[in-house]
């Protein structure tokens, strides 16, 4: 699961 929300956040990131 820490790893999908690690995802998420890092697209998040790149995409703000």
């Amino acid at each position: 699961i820490l790893t999908v929300v690690h995802a998420v956040v890092h697209a998040r990131f790149i995409k703000l």
